[in-house]
C-alpha cells in the first residue's frame, strides 16, 4: 500500500513539473513590450506625434535628428521640425525595454507647393493673364507697377491685369519678383508694348510713291493722297486714286491693306496683287508696311505680309493693289486698272501735317 503511495505521488509531481515548464513556455511566447498606439506620419510644418506603449520606462532613440524623442510615462513624445523640402522623409525611432527592442517608422511629408508664373507681354489694350498658385506658403510679391499692373490670388490661380494702354502710351514694362516659401524665388517681366505708331498720328496728306510697268521699262510715280479717320483705333479711308480705299490700322506695323469690293454697283473690287495673275482676289490681309521715319515724317513701306493666295504661284508674294472690274467692262473700268496698279508702294507723310 505504501508503495502504492510513494508511486502515485512521484506521477503527481511529474505532471505537477511538466504543467509548470510549459506554462513558463506560453509566457516566455508572449512578448513583455509592445507599441499599442502610434501616429506614423506629420505633415511638414512638424509638430509633435506619440508613440503609446503599455510600459514604464521606455527608452527611445531616433535615427535622424530632425525627430527628438521625449518619454512621459508610457508615452514617447516625438518632437518633429519642419521639413523645408519638396521631399518627404523617413526615420526609424527605436523603443527599447529591458532586453526587447522594436522599430516604428515616422514620416514626415514634404512641402506641397507648385507655381509656374512666366513673364508675360500684354497687348495695347490691357488684359488679364492667369499662373498656376497652389501653395499654402508664405509669399511675397514685389516689384509691381500698380500704375498699370494689379495682381490678385484667387483659388489655385494668381492673376495678372494690365491697364489698357491708350492712344498716347509709350511701351511700358515691371520687373515683379515673385517668392514663395524658401524654395521658389523668381524674376519674371510683364511689359506692355506700345504701336508702331499711334493712330493718332497717321491721318493726313501724303505723298504716295509707286511703280508702274510697261514693257520692260519700269517708272517711279507719285501723287498726293491722303488717309482720313474712318474709325478710330481700327481704320482710315485712303483718297486721291480715284476710288475710296480701306486701309486697317495694325498697331504693331503701321498701316495694312487688303483685297476689297470697293464699289458693289459697279463691281469694282480692289486685288491685292502678285503681278501675275490680274484677277486674283482674297479677304486676306496680304500688305503690310514697314514703318520708318524720314525727317521726323511717317514713312510707311508696303511690303507683303507673308500671307499668299493659294492660286498665285508658287512663290510668288503680294506686290501691290490692282483696281478692277469683276467682269472688265463696266464703263471708266480701264482707265481705274491703267491708273491705280500701285506696285511697291510707299507712303511719306507731308511735313506738318
Amino acid at each position: 500500500m505504501r508503495k502504492k503511495n510513494y508511486f502515485l505521488l512521484m506521477l503527481l509531481m511529474v505532471f505537477s513539473l511538466y504543467s509548470c515548464k510549459k506554462d513558463e513556455q506560453v509566457k516566455g511566447d508572449i512578448p513583455l513590450f509592445k507599441v499599442e498606439k502610434t501616429e506614423t506620419k506629420i505633415d511638414y510644418n512638424g509638430g509633435t506625434v506619440q508613440i503609446t506603449t503599455n510600459k514604464d520606462g521606455v527608452q527611445a532613440t531616433a535615427a535622424d535628428s530632425w525627430i527628438q524623442a521625449q518619454v512621459e510615462g508610457k508615452v514617447v513624445q516625438l518632437v518633429v521640425s519642419a521639413n523645408d523640402s519638396y521631399e518627404s522623409r523617413t526615420t526609424l525611432v527605436s523603443l527599447t525595454y529591458g532586453q526587447e527592442t522594436q522599430s516604428v517608422p515616422i514620416t514626415q511629408m514634404g512641402v506641397i507647393s507648385i507655381v509656374d508664373v512666366q513673364s508675360y507681354d500684354f497687348p495695347m489694350s490691357g488684359g488679364r493673364k492667369g499662373f498656376l498658385w497652389q501653395t499654402d506658403q508664405k509669399y511675397e510679391i514685389t516689384g509691381v507697377d500698380e500704375s498699370w499692373l494689379t495682381y490678385e490670388i484667387k483659388q489655385d490661380s494668381i492673376f495678372f491685369t494690365a491697364a489698357p494702354l491708350g492712344d498716347s502710351g509709350d511701351a511700358r514694362s515691371s520687373k515683379v519678383n515673385v517668392k514663395v516659401g524658401a524654395l521658389y524665388d523668381k524674376e519674371v517681366v510683364f511689359r506692355q508694348l506700345g504701336p508702331a505708331i499711334r493712330y493718332s498720328l497717321i491721318p493726313g496728306k501724303y505723298s504716295l510713291e509707286y511703280k508702274k510697268k510697261s514693257g520692260a521699262k519700269e517708272k517711279v510715280l507719285k501723287m498726293d493722297v491722303s488717309l482720313e479717320e474712318k474709325e478710330k483705333d481700327k481704320s482710315f479711308t485712303l483718297k486721291g486714286v480715284g476710288l475710296d480705299i480701306e486701309v486697317l490700322y495694325i498697331p504693331e506695323r503701321g498701316i495694312a491693306i487688303r483685297s476689297q469690293i470697293i464699289d458693289p454697283s459697279q463691281l469694282i473690287v480692289l486685288s491685292v496683287w502678285d503681278g501675275s495673275n490680274e484677277k486674283a482676289f482674297t479677304a486676306i490681309i496680304s500688305l503690310v508696311s514697314d514703318f520708318s521715319r524720314d525727317k521726323d515724317n511717317a514713312v510707311f513701306t508696303m511690303v507683303s505680309s507673308g500671307v499668299t493666295d493659294p492660286k498665285w504661284v508658287d512663290g510668288a508674294v503680294a506686290k501691290g493693289i490692282l483696281i478692277s472690274s469683276i467682269l472688265g467692262g463696266e464703263k471708266g473700268a480701264e482707265k481705274l486698272v491703267k491708273s491705280t496698279r500701285l506696285v511697291d508702294m510707299k507712303f511719306t507723310k507731308k511735313p506738318g501735317i
